[in-house]
């Protein structure tokens, strides 16, 4: 009995390392990714056209936000040439 229990402490011990290593790998990402985005240009400055203007109803801005998501989402259409 003793060297199951010996043997689950160890593999939850494990599985705690691997956890914190997973977790720390992810936050390290995001805060790379996020870091990167906003050194190239995505993100940070508030002034470059997106978002709501100061006299925008928030209506508008919902119909110009899914007017903008609709055109976003269509499919490329691509005519083929006819062969030569």
């Amino acid at each position: 009995m003793e060297v199951t229990n010996t043997l689950v402490r160890s593999l939850y011990q494990a599985l705690l390392s691997m956890k914190r290593e997973f977790d720390e790998f992810t936050l390290n990402y995001v805060d790379a990714a996020t870091a990167m985005s906003e050194s190239y240009g995505g993100g940070g400055d508030a002034g470059t056209g997106w978002g709501k203007d100061k006299d925008e109803d928030e209506q508008e801005r919902a119909r110009r936000c899914a007017k903008m998501a609709n055109w976003l989402c269509k499919p490329i259409v691509r005519r083929w040439k006819r062969g030569k």
